[in-house]
């Protein structure tokens, strides 16, 4: 991949995005004109880390692996903050987290 990928797109704020435009060919079957995802990450070198997951994540869409119609799926699953609280606040003794109600 080369260092400055052309999928890849910085917004005012400094978050990477990947972008790719879809081919009119293709467009009225999976309903959308571009891809484009945040990559979550205002570092460049990430951020072509995961422009390459998501350009193989695209074509494949593309190509007809993936399934039409369906967004593109985030690259990282959201950290789970309420378990991480939970599990940071055990030791202070905060009753929150308690065995008996599960955490999300």
């Amino acid at each position: 991949m080369p260092s400055n990928p052309p999928y890849l797109i910085r917004s005012r704020h400094g978050i990477y995005y990947f972008r790719l435009v879809i081919p009119p060919s293709q467009r009225s079957s999976i309903g959308k004109t571009e891809f484009r995802r945040s990559l979550r990450t205002r570092s460049k070198r990430e951020a072509v880390m995961r422009c390459a997951e998501a350009l193989t994540e695209a074509m494949g869409i593309l190509a007809g692996q993936g399934s039409e119609k369906a967004p593109v799926t985030p690259l990282q699953a959201p950290k789970p903050v309420i378990s991480r609280f939970c599990l940071e606040s055990q030791h202070v003794g905060n009753d929150l987290c308690r065995p008996g109600i599960p955490s999300l």
